[in-house]
């Protein structure tokens, strides 16, 4: 094996090993050896084709600090996408070996995006040493308890488990275009969303007995396509202040809990859950007015991409500017103010930055509003509609009407707890039935 280190040659010896373990045990079991240990043997007995394996599982080549060697091409699934990139739709590509047409964003006005595949298409898991790493957590405010993770080589996070301070539970696994997340509650509880490409599937229930299961495309969360309620859609009952939501075992407060779960652990925690340092967790709604049913949702923990955030809720890095420009100007007041004071006046600075950019710049801020009252799929920018302090009625911290069927909502948070799930029923209520809605958070950089 002339060309190779001695470190090199050790780990070829050692895969072409490995891959004649498996081989023999798999025509012992079977009778036959699968084409993907032929292929690997392959790889094994060539020096060149090693070293390419190798070097694709040292690429960490996401900009965004998500380890990984492949990615899933995606496109904005309308009519807008070069027929060259849509044909690429779905296919996994090596980051050392780009298509013809370049990785996606390359090309100008290019707006398809690399979503990560985990692992390697020629390599499984069970073939590689996966790292074990163990957190656990001495601040008793922090949001979680332990983390557990099981790493590949590239850095890729293959599973995890994450214990939080309040008993609940979230197991992760990562495989290819798969994923899979189950959220277990104290009270028996259980909230899974599993991922397979474009596809979604959520089942919630109790014990581990599902009450109700979703399944939909990813398609149908993406603005300018409304596509109708799913089979089994989650019917939501009237928001009341005074339910607890966050104690309640229904179908429907298991989907708000087990969805604001994985929204508040993949911000305070991105990393074991597969996320990269500049993927945006955004808790993703598609409210549909169901005819004789009452209204509708179905909704998930999804990711948006630098890329997907320039094309969707544009004001968000805006807001988040301004956030941490009115916390560091009030940061000499904060030890002589309450929690609540403090926060009230990084929203008050927010909104006068909102306002003023909207006198500034009219066209570009004109569907941007903040601490707006909204009521029954009314907002207060209406003379007739709801007024501050109105019965019933919500304050939403920053609204960006991307179109009429897409909104991004915008929580401003200045403290440590995120969103509850009582806060959630209350933004999906308030605004208009048939919208796709994005709610996300930003707190200031400090």
């Amino acid at each position: 094996m002339a060309g190779l280190s001695k470190k090199l040659e050790e780990k070829r010896a050692e895969l072409a090993r490995l891959i004649e373990r498996k081989a023999f045990d798999a025509y012992v079991r079977h009778g036959a050896v699968p084409d993907d240990l032929h292929r690997l043997a392959e790889t094994a007995a060539d020096s060149h084709k090693f070293l390419d394996l190798y070097a694709g599982l040292s690429i960490k080549a996401l900009p965004n600090g998500r380890p990984t060697t492949h990615y899933t091409w995606r496109t904005a699934a309308d009519d807008r996408v070069r027929h060259a990139h849509a044909a690429l739709e779905g296919q996994v590509f090596a980051w050392t070996n780009a298509p013809s047409q370049g990785h996606p964003g390359s090309a100008p006005n290019c707006r398809c995006w690399a979503e990560p595949y985990y692992g390697n298409p020629a390599l499984p898991d069970a073939f590689l040493t996966l790292q074990s790493e163990r957190r656990v957590s001495s601040n008793p405010t922090e949001l979680w308890a332990s983390i557990d993770t099981l790493s590949r080589p590239d850095g890729s996070v293959a599973a995890s488990h994450i214990r939080m301070t309040d008993g609940t539970s979230v197991q992760s696994t990562f495989s290819g275009t798969n994923t899979s997340q189950v959220v277990s509650l104290p009270d028996g509880g259980f909230y899974q969303l599993d991922s397979a490409g474009a596809s979604r599937q959520i089942a919630v229930g109790q014990n581990g007995q599902a009450a109700i299961k979703v399944a939909w495309l990813r398609q149908s969360l993406v603005p300018r396509l409304i596509a109708p309620p799913p089979a089994g859609t989650i019917i939501l009952p009237d928001y009341d202040p005074n339910v607890q939501w966050d104690v309640l075992v229904t179908p429907a407060a298991l989907v708000l809990r087990g969805a604001a779960v994985l929204y508040n652990l993949a911000v305070a925690a991105p990393k074991p859950l597969g996320l990269g340092e500049d993927d945006l967790p955004v808790l993703a709604f598609k409210v549909w007015s169901g005819k004789n049913r009452g209204d509708t949702s179905t909704f998930a923990l999804e990711t948006l991409t630098a890329e997907q955030v320039a094309q969707t809720c544009k004001s968000l890095l805006d807001v988040q500017t301004w956030t941490t420009q009115a916390a560091a100007i009030l940061l000499p007041q904060r030890p002589t103010m309450s929690a609540s004071a403090w926060g009230t006046a990084v929203h008050f600075s927010v909104h006068g930055q909102v306002e003023a950019h909207k006198e500034m710049f009219p066209e570009k801020y004109a569907n941007v509003f903040s601490e707006l009252t909204v009521l029954d799929g009314r907002d207060g920018r209406d003379d007739d509609g709801p007024y501050y302090g109105q019965s019933g009625s919500s304050r939403l911290d920053v609204v960006e009407k991307v179109s009429s069927n897409l909104f991004c909502v915008i929580d401003v948070k200045t403290g440590r707890s995120g969103l509850t799930t009582s806060r959630i029923r209350e933004i999906l209520s308030k605004l208009p039935k048939d919208v796709q809605v994005f709610i996300l958070e930003v707190r200031p950089f400090l």
